[in-house]
């Protein structure tokens, strides 16, 4: 499971009593009405942290102008393997890539979180792994139908790693320094090939009639700001009220909130992750058991509150009620609709529509892991809008 791995279909409707429009969402909860793209499916890639991050910024294109889009999650993982890779280059000796890459330890998911200071374990120095929104910022975005490459099982996933090892050692049977290749070489002639990746993602591409620049198609087409949105990164469960405040407050804006945290899935009861039963204090530390995972949280419920949607004044009242109220929060997943399985074809509990919940329990032992495992990288994050998290 990676986190290095943010759908669901909604139509306008009209909620009479309250006077104001409402999706006709496809689940049963309806506390906030977000307007999500469809549930995707990351097959046995474990990229999850690029479909939360796309569905950030398909879910902010539909709710600012009213449209789906499908965006190319595996164009931003090629980025972050060339960027990976180039790291790899610039910081190991020949024998330890060789090291590396007889273990196909490439970077795939997990080393790579949403914060931009991760230390990967992988390199020696300071990595140049980037996070989701800086990747964005960097090379931008394209549609699905202008770049696609889906790895759909694990033979698939076989198949391009083997690729990318081949090609790497094609490389090593010249006399160049490692660190003297350059980032478009990498890219050009370690992550394309056959077997491999198709192409280079482009930087110019004709979508629906128009030319775009990539990063242009974000800026003006997409009119999503990378910088506009920024990471809450817990410490510990101490840091529960202020998360849970800022997630909130954030579905109440009407932003969909990546999630990021360590996961066991074998804590599945049915579609629901929960920490129940949990009798040893340090059983918690297996919530990191199977890595981390990344998904786009949709809704929330205090207890006692009724199904269905809310009237404004009871959505207000619901927002102002402490942290140890709520209930269970609501995320859209990217293991597709019906998963029996995750990307590591570990067995999971069947969603019928995609979406799941994570109970208060589990999500508060989630955040203990960081400070039972002194592992900082196991911490539980949100991305929130920056002005939030101003002081």
């Amino acid at each position: 499971m990676r986190f290095g791995a943010v759908c669901l279909l909604m139509c306008l409707g009209w909620n009479v009593s309250c006077g104001r429009p409402l999706p006709d969402l496809h689940a049963t909860l309806e506390t906030v009405e977000l307007p999500q793209t469809p549930v995707r499916n990351q097959g046995r890639f474990g990229v999850c942290w690029a479909y939360g991050t796309i569905g950030l910024v398909e879910a902010e294109f539909k709710r600012e102008q009213g449209l789906d889009i499908d965006l190319s999650e595996e164009a931003l993982v090629f980025y972050h393997m060339a960027e990976g890779m180039e790291a790899l280059f610039k910081t190991l000796s020949v024998s330890e890539l060789l090291t590396v890459l007889s273990k196909q330890a490439l970077p795939e998911g997990w080393n790579t979180r949403i914060t931009p200071d991760y230390e990967t374990p992988l390199a020696k120095g300071e990595p140049r792994q980037r996070d989701g929104l800086d990747l964005i910022q960097t090379y931008g975005l394209v549609p699905e139908e202008v770049w696609s490459f889906k790895v759909s099982d694990e033979t698939a996933k076989q198949k391009l790693f083997q690729a990318i090892v081949k090609n790497t050692r094609r490389l090593l049977q010249g006399s160049r320094p490692l660190a003297s290749y350059s980032l478009q070489e990498i890219m050009e002639q370690v992550l394309v090939g056959e077997g491999a990746f198709p192409s280079v993602p482009p930087s110019q591409f004709e979508y629906r009639g128009e030319i775009w620049d990539s990063r242009e198609f974000v800026r003006s087409k997409l009119r999503f700001q990378p910088d506009d949105f920024g990471v809450f990164n817990s410490q510990s469960d101490a840091d529960y009220p202020q998360l849970v405040a800022l997630l909130k407050r954030a579905l109440h804006r009407g932003y969909s909130v990546p999630l990021a945290f360590p996961i066991n899935v074998d804590r599945f009861e049915g579609d629901r992750l929960t920490g129940a039963a949990i009798r040893d204090p340090n059983d918690w530390i297996s919530f990191a058991r199977d890595g981390g995972h990344l998904v786009l949280v949709k809704d929330y419920v205090n207890q006692g509150m009724s199904m269905g949607a809310l009237s404004t004044q009871q959505q207000d009242i619901e927002l102002k009620r402490p942290s140890e109220d709520l209930e269970f929060i609501v995320f859209k997943n990217s293991w597709g609709v019906g998963a029996k399985f995750n990307e590591a074809g570990l067995p999971l509990a069947t969603s019928t529509d995609g979406h799941y919940k994570m109970d208060k329990s589990y999500l508060k032992g989630a955040m203990r892991v960081p400070a039972l495992t002194k592992i900082k990288y196991n911490n539980v994050q949100i991305v929130v809008p920056r002005s939030m998290l101003a002081p």
